[in-house]
């Protein structure tokens, strides 16, 4: 059984420009007492669904057996999507609210707190706001 975790896919073309994420989790074998300090291999979880698109600094938070991930730079801008993926099933998923976007942003915190997830600052137009 392998624990899963979001592991960003680096590019290198040279300029040291690249990096990201590609939509695929990669994991590490299961871990007990300590053991993580002496793993150091990753390996590519094959997942399916609506993958998100290439990024980096992507807000991203567990919340029982689903990672929520929200924002990031794309390559040509900040993101404002929303995504979960489903450790169990290895799905992914778009997550649609209501209301107002939070806002195009990258680099920004997220934490649950009772059920609710509570984003913010970051890169972008609403540096200072929670959401």
């Amino acid at each position: 059984m392998f624990n899963e975790y979001r592991h960003p896919q680096r590019s290198h073309d040279g300029d040291g420009a690249g990096g990201g994420y590609d939509g695929d989790v990669a994991g590490l074998p299961s871990i007990k007492g300590g053991e993580l300090d002496s793993l150091k291999c990753w390996r590519r979880v094959k997942s399916h669904g609506q993958k998100p698109g290439p990024r980096s600094g992507a807000a991203s938070v567990v919340v029982g057996d689903r990672m929520y991930m929200f924002g990031g730079y794309g390559g040509s801008g900040r993101l404002d999507d929303f995504y979960s993926y489903d450790f169990e099933a290895r799905q992914w998923s778009q997550v649609h609210y209501n209301g107002p976007s939070p806002g195009v942003r990258e680099n920004n915190g997220v934490v649950e707190y009772q059920g609710n997830l509570y984003l913010f600052g970051g890169y972008g137009r609403h540096l200072n706001s929670v959401f």
